[in-house]
């Protein structure tokens, strides 16, 4: 029995944004998987380097389709995203993805929507991991989980912050900080 891989594709991403010292050029993050549809799988890559999330299809042979980005706001770093499972029903019909960004420490809520039958990411929210008037400086954000429920959401800070907040996730996609 021979258990082997074989490469399917690769993408080069090239590009930065306006942290010089994080974000002088690509920088990868998360590569993700998600299913879309009934038949189609998404692959989201947070590039903290050029604050965006690519959405590629993936092909029945491995190979990956470009099939949309959408920004993140300058110098936020998406880092790492988790996706609501699809058993999970909102009032919209869509299903969401939610994004940590490292720099921005925020969770931004992202719907998705149709693009030719691949998916397209439509920013809805951005929730702050920081409270009101507390200094995120010195904290990075860092790691996002989904409860296999999808009705809670989990983000991490770390640093000299070091939180994790939890999140409820509403009927409309939206976030709400648990207390």
């Amino acid at each position: 029995h021979d258990c082997s891989l074989e490469l399917a594709d690769v993408k080069q991403h090239s590009g930065s944004s306006v942290n010089p010292d994080r974000q002088g050029g690509a920088h990868v993050h998360s590569f993700t998987v998600a299913p879309y549809g009934q038949h189609t799988r998404e692959a989201y890559v947070c590039d903290l380097g050029q604050d965006k999330i690519f959405s590629y299809t993936v092909e029945s042979d491995g190979k990956l389709l470009l099939s949309s980005t959408v920004d993140a706001a300058p110098g936020s770093g998406p880092r790492h995203l988790a996706q609501m499972p699809l058993s999970r029903k909102t009032d919209d019909g869509h299903q969401y993805v939610y994004a940590v960004t490292e720099m921005g420490e925020t969770v931004n809520v992202y719907a998705q929507t149709d693009c030719g039958g691949a998916a397209c990411l439509m920013e809805r929210q951005s929730v702050s991991l920081v409270d009101e008037g507390q200094s995120g400086e010195g904290s990075k954000a860092c790691e996002i989980v989904m409860a296999p429920d999808g009705n809670t959401l989990y983000a991490t800070n770390r640093g000299l912050l070091n939180t994790v907040t939890v999140f409820g996730i509403e009927r409309d996609g939206m976030l709400t900080q648990n207390q």
